[in-house]
């Protein structure tokens, strides 16, 4: 009947033939800001009675890039595994996290230009079973935090806890 609208939503668009896309009309969306998530998961967290740090819910938020439906996923198998107390180190351990301390090692490591220190740190990475591509991808970030923080003075473009805002403000004064 000409009331029946069918909507299709996908997150690779790249995959849907053009025959398809020549007869839809596209609407694409944001990604949902870390604020926002954080906030949604600290309201789901307080409903469920469920004890949850800062720290934790930024890396979730983190991780779920965006999509809070990838968020309450995340968030519901991180409580199913630890339960109604939920903490940062948990989840760097559940979800094989990079911490930021190992990002702030590598720039330390820079600054003193020790490249056997450097190789030390990989061979860490390696045999703890880090994953490498994990580890750039979180080193580029750090980096790009580093740039930020140095250009602009400010912290208010990073999305990292208060704790590390204080170390990049401390630490890009180095570069």
């Amino acid at each position: 009947p000409s009331y029946v609208i069918f909507i299709f939503a996908t997150t690779e668009i790249h995959k849907v033939p053009p025959t398809i896309l020549s007869r839809c009309q596209r609407f694409d969306f944001r990604r949902i800001a870390i604020d926002e998530i954080m906030s949604r998961l600290r309201f789901i967290s307080k409903e469920e009675h469920i004890a949850i740090d800062e720290d934790a819910l930024l890396l979730i938020a983190k991780r779920a890039d965006g999509s809070l439906r990838d968020a309450q996923s995340i968030f519901d198998q991180i409580v199913s595994y630890c339960g109604a107390s939920v903490d940062a180190k948990q989840i760097i351990t559940l979800l094989n996290i990079v911490d930021d301390e190992l990002y702030f090692r590598s720039t330390e490591i820079i600054k003193a230009k020790d490249p056997k220190a450097g190789l030390m740190l990989v061979d860490e990475l390696i045999t703890g079973g880090t994953d490498i591509r994990e580890y750039l991808r979180g080193l580029i970030e750090h980096f790009r935090n580093l740039l930020i923080v140095l250009s602009t003075g400010s912290t208010r473009l990073t999305e990292t806890s208060e704790h590390y805002k204080q170390r990049y403000l401390a630490d890009a004064k180095s570069f």
